[in-house]
């Protein structure tokens, strides 16, 4: 799961999106909206000055580097809002500022950073309104027991997408994975299969092969015996895929390792079939066409184990 996060976060390095620089535009708005907003209701603190507006754009303005420094643009504008609070300027609703760079954070796979650093905030804040705060503390209280639920909310709702992409980055690296272990087996495969086809004076010779998937149970071989004689092997291993394929290269194997001893069709199936037998899962078989070419005479010999013609 954390090289899912890191490979998350990698992804978001980069020049910043036009998406960031829209939420920078939109929160420095909605922050300036909420300090005058604030400051008629709440005439009784310092009133906002350039400082005030200053840091509604600094606020702003960090979510520029959210995808390249997360969890340091929420610390930074955590201490940028206790100064703007800690200034005497009208409070303003927390989750306003906080909301982008909480859900980058905990998206980013520091949940546990992120909540301690909202309740640094939340604690501090507290600490402002039972101690420093001009009027009674309860209506500051309601307004950090009401910040405290959303914050928590784009946390979870931040680590929720976290845990998604995460299971999404995994998922995508397992199927590259097997994809290349695929397409591996497949390289194997064809190497297994004829190279080139015999050149017999008076005959032509063909093939065509190509698996239903990237690998698969068909197979096909040419093989020179004594006498000039030449074997031709048609076969199919049940199934598809990978149990196909490793089925189908034992089958290859065996083939190989008889023929030249025992150019008798019938005998060769035979022999294959008694070492091929015992080593095979019992719901999977083999049908193949064995047959003996004699390109002088033309006289074709082949035992067929159950391969359709």
């Amino acid at each position: 799961m954390q090289r899912a996060n890191k490979a998350i976060v990698a992804s978001w390095k980069g020049r910043p999106r036009a998406t960031d620089a829209g939420l920078a535009v939109a929160v420095a708005v909605a922050v300036a909206i909420a300090i005058d907003v604030s400051s008629y209701s709440d005439p009784s603190t310092r009133p906002p000055d350039a400082l005030a507006y200053a840091l509604a754009a600094t606020l702003g303005a960090l979510l520029l580097g959210r995808r390249r420094w997360p969890l340091g643009v929420l610390i930074v504008s955590v201490v940028t809002l206790q100064v703007y609070h800690f200034a005497g300027y009208p409070g303003i609703s927390a989750a306003v500022p906080l909301a982008v760079a909480l859900y980058t954070a905990a998206a980013a796979g520091h949940l546990r950073w992120s909540l301690g650093i909202s309740a640094v905030y939340l604690a501090g804040l507290l600490l402002y309104a039972v101690l420093w705060y001009p009027g009674p503390p309860g209506p500051v209280l309601d307004e950090l027991v009401r910040d405290g639920a959303l914050l928590v909310a784009v946390l979870l709702f931040g680590d929720a997408v976290r845990s998604h992409r995460a299971l999404m980055a995994e998922s995508y690296e397992r199927l590259r994975r097997e994809a290349r272990e695929l397409s591996a087996a497949r390289v194997i495969q064809q190497q297994l299969l004829p190279r080139e086809l015999p050149s017999l004076p008076g005959w032509r010779m063909a093939a065509y092969y190509r698996p239903a998937r990237e690998v698969g149970g068909d197979f096909y071989d040419l093989l020179e015996l004594p006498d000039g004689q030449l074997a031709l092997v048609a076969g199919d291993a049940t199934d598809k895929g990978i149990p196909a394929a490793l089925v189908m290269a034992t089958t290859h194997s065996i083939l190989r390792g008889e023929a030249p001893r025992l150019v008798s069709p019938g005998a060769v199936l035979e022999r294959a079939n008694d070492r091929l037998y015992p080593d095979i899962p019992a719901q999977m078989f083999v049908t193949c066409l064995y047959a003996v070419l004699d390109p002088t005479t033309g006289r074709l010999r082949y035992a067929n184990a159950g391969h359709n013609l």
